[in-house]
């Protein structure tokens, strides 16, 4: 008895680890990393009518994981920004007499926690699969980020170097090429 239920477990351990892996809202260190706001960047050069319909589910997903991470930015920065509040104001916190500066002090460093939250790079394994993605799709969305924000295609390309990836994109792959650079003012 003990020994079928050792057994089970371990199953479903092993059930568990392979839906994790195929999970693509997920990521690890493996994977390329970008902030909402930079998603929301790259979907603004995009073209709909390029895409195949997998790379338009693969985008249908990573809207709907992104969408509900957004969603819950302001729910999950109100604590911290409660405790940098509190850290800014010091000695101020007299009894009940200090609520009003807190507020004042909340309106501030609330919308900087979110914003710090919304620009912080995040992997998931479906940045992963569209960027690197060896069909037409992939390369109409490296060449579409490289021509329109070059910026972010300068952290991007680095990123897939990093990762072990090798596009004719990529900026860090010149051979035998001179490269001139694209972009004069960095957004990123």
């Amino acid at each position: 008895m003990g020994i079928e239920l050792i057994a089970k477990q371990e199953n479903l351990i092993g059930v568990m680890e392979a839906n994790r892996i195929h999970f693509w809202g997920t990521g690890d260190r493996n994977d390329i990393a970008l902030s909402y706001e930079e998603y929301a960047d790259i979907l603004s050069v995009l073209n709909d009518e390029r895409l195949s319909r997998t790379t338009m589910m693969k985008f249908k997903n990573l809207w709907e994981t992104n969408f509900f991470g957004m969603t819950y930015v302001p729910f999950y920065t109100f604590l911290p920004s409660v405790f940098l509040t509190y850290l800014a104001m010091g000695k101020a916190q007299r009894s009940h007499a200090g609520y009003r500066p807190q507020w004042t002090y909340m309106s501030v460093i609330w919308p900087m926690t979110m914003w710090f939250a919304y620009t912080l790079p995040l992997p998931r394994r479906l940045y992963t699969e569209i960027v690197s993605d060896k069909t037409d799709d992939g390369s109409y969305v490296r060449q579409r980020i490289k021509q329109s924000l070059p910026g972010l295609w300068r952290r991007l390309s680095r990123q897939l170097l990093n990762k072990g990836y090798r596009f004719p994109e990529i900026n860090e792959v010149t051979e035998d090429r001179t490269q001139f650079p694209t972009d004069f003012i960095s957004k990123h």
